[in-house]
């Protein structure tokens, strides 16, 4: 693992790190709010001093009850439904999060998302989620499994009206454009450099490169 990864900089010219590429990147996208959620443990309160810099929301909560932090977190900003994004995603694509995003609001789903079965390459994880299936699988199951893990109970579960966006052409999840080792940072700094000064580059033309597969 790698400590305070969501702050290593991976644009060394522009000085920028991994969380302000997946911040920067989201808001390119048809999303209205953007809202760091993370613990209120101490070591978190670096997120706070982020937050204030970038005028970016915050919600600290339960460390170790996840679900409940992302119900309160919801409550407090009067949100009706959640995006899904982890901070260790720097790549992750707008055109992704659109689509998924239109896909929920036409249908009605209670849960959309592009990981069960993952086929995208590991760092364009996304989530859609209405608060009250949240509430809903937080009384159907309080495991410390369901708690940590946010969305479990509701992919496991046939009670909820789902949606997954596969990759069609074939199965990329073995790819891995997250951030959670020194390797995975080197990967990341070069698929940033190369395509430097631009930030908001497609994820298939990363993919096109190869080298980067």
């Amino acid at each position: 693992r790698l400590p305070g990864k969501h702050f290593k900089i991976i644009n060394d010219r522009l000085k920028l790190s991994v969380l302000d590429y997946c911040i920067k990147r989201c808001k390119r996208t048809k999303v209205q709010n953007i809202i760091l959620c993370t613990s209120n443990n101490k070591r978190d309160s670096i997120f706070k001093k982020y937050a204030k810099k970038n005028k970016i929301k915050i919600f600290r909560g339960s460390k170790k009850n996840v679900l409940k932090r992302y119900i309160d977190c919801a409550k407090k900003f009067n949100l009706t439904d959640i995006i899904r994004i982890t901070g260790d995603c720097p790549l992750v694509d707008r055109n992704i999060i659109n689509n998924l995003l239109k896909i929920y609001k036409k249908n009605n789903y209670d849960y959309v998302g592009n990981v069960t079965p993952p086929t995208f390459p590991d760092g364009l994880d996304v989530e859609i989620i209405n608060l009250l299936s949240l509430k809903k699988s937080y009384l159907e199951n309080k495991s410390n499994e369901n708690k940590e893990h946010v969305t479990l109970h509701i992919r496991k579960s046939n009670k909820y009206k789902k949606y997954n966006l596969n990759y069609h052409k074939k199965d990329l999840s073995k790819i891995k454009w997250s951030v959670d080792t020194e390797k995975d940072l080197k990967l990341i700094k070069k698929i940033v450099a190369t395509f430097h000064p631009k930030i908001h580059f497609d994820w298939k033309d990363i993919y096109k490169l190869r080298k980067f597969n």
